[in-house]
C-alpha cells in the first residue's frame, strides 16, 4: 500500500503529434491510401508515419487522432501501430509487420472538402516504450477505396519527418521517404508509473529490517 502510494501517475500525454493549435492540419496537401482500381497508377497502397517516443518513462497508448477525407468507395479504414524493423545502412527501418494494435474505422469519415479529425481509443493500451519508434500505418480493405491522409499543421516548427508508402505493383515493398513534413497524427497516453524517490527509500529499509530480523532469528 506503501509502495502504491509513493508511485508518479500522470493523466494523458501526447505522445506525438502533428497538429497545430485548435486540432489544426494543412489541408491542401495529402497522400492517398488506395485500392485498386483508384491511384495512379492503380494499386493498393498503405501510407504510413514514424514516430520517436522522446520522453520518459514509457507510455500506455490510450489514443490516436487522424486527419483523413473519404475520396472514394466505402466508408472504411484500417489503422495499425506497428514496430520499427531497422534496415542495415539507413537512418530508419520500415514498418515491421508485427502489429502492436489494429483499428477499423467504419462510417466516420467524411467526404467534405477539409475532411475531419477521427479520434480512436485504444482497447488494448499497449505500452510505448521511451527511445523506441514505431509507425502509424493507414489501409483502405475495400476495392475501389481511396482515403485521403492530410499532411500536418504548417504551424508547427520546420521538421523532416520519415514517412512511408506501400505499393502493391512495387512487389508489396514499402518506399520509405524523408519529407519536409509528415501526416496529420497524434498519439496521446498515459505515463507508465514508476516508483517514487521516498518509495524505493521505503521499499530498502524494509528489506533491510527483514534481513536484520532473520538474522536475528539466526542467532538466537
Amino acid at each position: 500500500m506503501f509502495l502504491a502510494a509513493g508511485c508518479d501517475f500522470a493523466s494523458a500525454d501526447v505522445i506525438y503529434s502533428g497538429f497545430g493549435a485548435n486540432n489544426s492540419y494543412y489541408a491542401f496537401g495529402s497522400r492517398s491510401a488506395t485500392t485498386p482500381p483508384r491511384g495512379n497508377p492503380a494499386a493498393d497502397a498503405d501510407l504510413a508515419q514514424a514516430l520517436h517516443v522522446y520522453e520518459a518513462p514509457d507510455f500506455a497508448l490510450t489514443s490516436i487522432d487522424l486527419a483523413v477525407r473519404l475520396a472514394a468507395g466505402a466508408n472504411r479504414l484500417d489503422v495499425w501501430l506497428m514496430g520499427n524493423q531497422q534496415q542495415p545502412g539507413h537512418q530508419f527501418g520500415e514498418p515491421d509487420e508485427i502489429t502492436i494494435e489494429a483499428f477499423r474505422v467504419e462510417g466516420q469519415m467524411t467526404s467534405a472538402s477539409r475532411g475531419s479529425v477521427i479520434h480512436l481509443i485504444s482497447a488494448l493500451r499497449p505500452v510505448l516504450h521511451s527511445g523506441w519508434d514505431y509507425w502509424v500505418v493507414l489501409s483502405v480493405p475495400d476495392p475501389g477505396s481511396e482515403v485521403q491522409w492530410y499532411s500536418a499543421s504548417l504551424d508547427l516548427p520546420p521538421a523532416q519527418q520519415w514517412i512511408g508508402e506501400r505499393f502493391s505493383f512495387n512487389q508489396n515493398q514499402w518506399e520509405i521517404a524523408y519529407a519536409s513534413s509528415g501526416f496529420a497524427v497524434r498519439l496521446e497516453g498515459e505515463k507508465i508509473p514508476t516508483p517514487s524517490t521516498g518509495s524505493l527509500l521505503l521499499a530498502a529499509c524494509l528489506a533491510v529490517l527483514t534481513v536484520s530480523a532473520r538474522a536475528r532469528r539466526r542467532m538466537a
